[in-house]
């Protein structure tokens, strides 16, 4: 049975069941919050094509483009994106999102897990 993390991200408690994404999470927090009306999938793709972040994932393999969602008790989400140093364990960048509402592509994706963004 995998170990629950407990984590509080914008005064809200979130259980996960992995350490890794708990630390993401945290790290993304200290960076600040954007806060939208929606959070777009076309919207996100835009932010790992803007500045250097495509230069970081060509430079480095070790660099992949992350994604995680969570629902906050409030029933707002939280959507954090990223670029994240598997060697390092650490991102290298980040953007975290916070709004009422989801498209219809990111409300699909799964809650509290670590997605991969092949696509930018």
């Amino acid at each position: 049975m995998p170990e629950i993390v407990t984590i509080t991200i914008l005064g809200f408690t979130i259980s996960l069941t992995s350490q890794l994404v708990a630390g993401i999470i945290a790290s993304a927090i200290t960076v600040g919050v954007v806060v939208l009306t929606i959070i777009k999938w076309d919207d996100i793709i835009e932010w790992f094509k803007t500045r250097n972040r495509m230069e970081l994932t060509e430079k480095d393999t070790e660099n992949i483009r992350v994604l995680i969602k969570t629902q906050l008790e409030s029933g707002e989400f939280v959507v954090i994106k990223g670029i994240f140093n598997k060697r390092e364990e650490i991102l290298v960048d980040s953007e975290v999102n916070k709004a009422g509402q989801l498209d219809e592509k990111v409300a699909q994706l799964d809650n509290n897990k670590l997605i991969v963004i092949e696509e930018a």
